[in-house]
């Protein structure tokens, strides 16, 4: 347990002196803190300031408004624990205006809901950021997927419009060979046959001179 604070420099206090300014701990037990004890104060007297210098115990580290800071804490074992060594194994924790800050966001910043329940507590807190960050993602992720499927569906619809074209060139283009018995004379000649011959030919690497078959390929 904390017996007394010696604080040489941190926030509003200086030079300040546990066994002058409060009395000896060593002799006097009223002169040290208890197991329950009652700090009061006008604002800005201080008490916000001292209960960060406990909470560097729980954070065992100190305060980054007070990097330059120097106190000692001394403990019941006689032991103390000073600002440029926080290691304790102590079980701390301070509700200050920092806590809220930290833990009840919904105070200070309206873009927080007011989730009491579910925010409370510093694992929850941080498990509450990473929920948030979570659905970030997905809301990124959810973004790309709609542009991606929008990028599809414009695709496949050219892509249908192409084919549409050119199958009904094909069927023209069949239908203009099937009339022309100069050609040929083949009663069923339709767009299959056509594609069919377009493959034969590719195959068969047969160049074709005959006007309508150079008609036929300068349309494509």
């Amino acid at each position: 347990m904390i017996k007394a604070i010696e604080i040489n420099n941190f926030g509003c206090f200086k030079d300040f002196n546990w066994k002058k300014d409060v009395g000896n701990y060593t002799t006097d037990i009223t002169a040290k803190f208890s197991e329950i004890n009652i700090i009061y104060g006008r604002n800005y007297s201080g008490k916000t300031t001292l209960s960060r210098i406990i909470n560097c115990l729980d954070k065992k580290i100190v305060h980054p408004d007070y990097i330059n800071s120097n106190f000692e804490i001394i403990l019941e074992n006689s032991t103390s624990i000073k600002s440029d060594n926080l290691y304790n194994t102590l079980n701390v924790k301070v509700y200050n205006s920092d806590f809220m800050k930290e833990k009840l966001k919904w105070f200070y910043d309206k873009n927080y809901g007011i989730e009491p329940f579910t925010i409370l507590g510093e694992k929850n807190i941080d498990v509450q950021n990473k929920i948030e960050n979570l659905e970030k993602s997905i809301e990124e992720i959810d973004k790309k997927i709609i542009e991606k499927n929008s990028e599809f569906t414009s695709s496949e619809k050219n892509f249908k419009e192409i084919k549409e074209n050119l199958e009904n060139k094909l069927t023209e283009e069949a239908r203009k060979i099937k009339e022309n018995t100069n050609y040929f004379n083949v009663v069923t000649y339709n767009r299959k046959t056509l594609t069919d011959s377009f493959s034969k030919i590719k195959k068969k690497k047969v160049l074709i001179f005959e006007y309508l078959y150079l008609d036929i390929l300068k349309k494509f």
